[in-house]
């Protein structure tokens, strides 16, 4: 028999596709004119072929790094953005981990908004998806050392509020074991979690379904760079014995469950240039 917590889980995901499927009918337009102008992005001899391949057909793709100006520039950029506001910022509803970006912070290092908007990886993410993204949102997250109680993200779970659910993930330190190496399994691996599952896993619930040796950690140098379906791999973060910091980008298909979160055509967004791309993923074309 089902537990009553797993009833509730099991109605929310009812009523979320539900929601998701009228706001889907309401704006079809839109929602079609995306799907179409994504073509545009299939071409063979473009250098984000590889990686929008390897996101559609394995859940995740790793991007240049570091060695690229405007990645070191993003990079730099959060760093002194964590000088500013680490002893200010406060505890998300999530208490081991911190939210350090804010609007003024958006507007006072471009850079930081310029690599969520690199337009290969846009393209990447279009491709992949068949459909042009819309930019959901932008965190500079802190992780934090805890207990060794695993909670709520910690543990194995998948993005379920949109049909698309894109992030990508920017290393602002080094990451090795002790800060906490996002933790994911494939497209395929992730398939074989069937049947009725609570929302969160723990790790001994998806051992059930998949091998742990599956697990992909992805650890390195600041300025690496992966992006990774949410919305269809399992995952997990912030198991951290040391602060890790990482820039974390949410690209969706913009017609979510609920409204969409940020509406950049009423920010200071608005004003800066951008290509018809970045236009229409800022959703202000």
């Amino acid at each position: 028999m089902l537990d009553r917590a797993l009833i509730r889980q099991l109605y929310h995901r009812s009523l979320t596709e539900i929601q998701k499927q009228v706001r889907i009918l309401s704006n079809r337009r839109e929602y079609d004119a995306r799907r179409q102008e994504a073509i545009a992005f299939v071409d063979p001899s473009a250098e984000w072929q590889k990686p929008a391949h390897d996101l559609r057909d394995d859940g995740y793709a790793f991007l240049p790094g570091i060695e690229q100006p405007h990645v070191e520039a993003a990079v730099m950029a959060c760093r002194q953005v964590i000088s500013a506001r680490e002893a200010t910022a406060e505890r998300m509803k999530k208490k081991f981990f911190m939210q350090l970006l804010d609007d003024a912070a958006l507007e006072a290092y471009p850079d930081i908004l310029r690599l969520a908007l690199d337009e290969k990886a846009l393209a990447t993410v279009a491709v992949a998806c068949g459909r042009i993204p819309y930019l959901q949102n932008v965190h500079l997250l802190a992780s934090l050392p805890g207990t060794d109680i695993l909670e709520g993200s910690q543990n194995w779970h998948v993005d379920r509020n949109d049909s698309m659910v894109i992030k990508q993930f920017l290393y602002v330190n080094d990451v090795g074991d002790d800060e906490g190496p996002l933790g994911f399994i494939s497209l395929k691996d992730s398939a074989n979690v069937r049947g009725i599952v609570p929302h969160y896993l723990t790790d001994e619930d998806m051992a059930r379904y998949v091998d742990p040796a599956k697990t992909i950690r992805v650890k390195g140098p600041a300025g690496t760079r992966t992006l990774v379906d949410t919305g269809k791999c399992f995952h997990y973060g912030s198991r951290v014995r040391k602060t890790r910091y990482a820039l974390i980008v949410y690209y969706n298909s913009g017609f979510a469950r609920e409204p969409r979160e940020r509406d950049w055509g009423q920010t200071f967004v608005r004003d800066w240039q951008w290509s018809p791309l970045q236009r229409r993923v800022l959703g202000i074309d």
